[in-house]
């Protein structure tokens, strides 16, 4: 299981490269319900959240990943 879940944090960053956020967002998901415990996927999530709510001016969205931040500390 661990590796299926590093395989979808890779995914994610690859489509995060290449400003696919919405596949981004549903491999972290998928990554973080395999292992709570890879860092990557909440780190990779929560920067496409910083995109979006650069983009929408969306508060509600950067404090959802100010949120993420957190649990990475």
């Amino acid at each position: 299981a661990f590796e299926k879940s590093i395989y979808y944090s890779n995914r994610a960053r690859a489509y995060q490269n290449t400003k696919e956020y919405d596949k981004s967002n549903n491999d972290c998901g998928q990554a973080m319900r395999i292992d709570v415990n890879n860092y990557k996927a909440y780190l990779i999530l929560s920067e496409n959240l910083v995109v979006r709510a650069k983009e929408a001016f969306d508060i509600a969205c950067l404090d959802k990943a100010v949120q993420f931040f957190i649990l990475l500390i």
